[in-house]
């Protein structure tokens, strides 16, 4: 009993450790997470914060899987609601927009950095990997579903596309779709993330100041094709 309090006390002050570097990241940006600054605001010397976390990298790590996990509960809230496989894909992209433009600090934390290092041939399971992953997960239900429902075959893929879909995650992917499927996936992924970016970082103001009803367009786009 007294080790489980301990550790919940230990998850307690990591906790507020997170929430010190989410202020920090809110009112400046991913360059000013800082553990000296987190140390002086929570009253803490700076090795004793080190026993929580022994880097600053660790902590933006943890932070970052925190955020992912934030994100996707918002987006699996907004997916459940939905009374079709189509009318739930459509409400997750959705709340994921919605979820970017009230946390764009957050968005280009967990969206800066590669999830995963691709120069390592062993790829180990990191906290912010397995959010991301989870994150995935959230679309990947719904997509399924309308994919196998599809009454017409796909258009074929062009050539190299299927072997050059080998990297570490792909196996998931292909647990559940065939590799026409799970290309078309990932081609929507880098559409809805790469609209997304666009807006958040200000791409996208030369052409209009209301980019909602041009991302519906993009979306509407995206799910016809799908479900062709």
């Amino acid at each position: 009993m007294a080790t489980n309090r301990r550790e919940r006390q230990r998850e307690a002050t990591k906790q507020e450790i997170r929430d010190a570097a989410r202020a920090q990241l809110t009112e400046g940006g991913p360059g000013a997470i800082s553990l000296r600054a987190i140390a002086r605001d929570m009253g803490l010397t700076a090795a004793a914060l080190y026993r929580y976390y022994d880097s600053l990298d660790a902590l933006v790590e943890d932070l970052c899987a925190d955020r992912y996990d934030a994100l996707t509960t918002e987006v699996l809230a907004a997916r459940d609601n939905g009374a079709t496989p189509l009318d739930q894909l459509r409400e997750a992209c959705r709340a994921y927009r919605r979820w970017a433009l009230r946390n764009p600090h957050e968005y280009a934390l967990i969206c800066g950095e590669p999830v995963i290092d691709t120069m390592h041939t062993h790829v180990e399971p990191t906290p912010k990997g397995d959010a991301a992953m989870r994150f995935t997960l959230a679309f990947l239900e719904p997509f399924t579903a309308i994919w196998h429902a599809r009454t017409t075959p796909p258009q074929p893929l062009v050539p190299g596309v299927a072997e050059a879909l080998s990297g570490p995650n792909v196996e998931a992917l292909r647990q559940a779709l065939p590799i026409e499927g799970v290309a078309f996936f990932l081609i929507g992924w880098t559409r809805l993330a790469g609209a997304i970016t666009m807006e958040i970082f200000g791409h996208l103001r030369w052409a209009t100041d209301d980019v909602e009803p041009l991302f519906e367009q993009n979306l509407e786009d995206m799910l016809r094709q799908l479900t062709m």
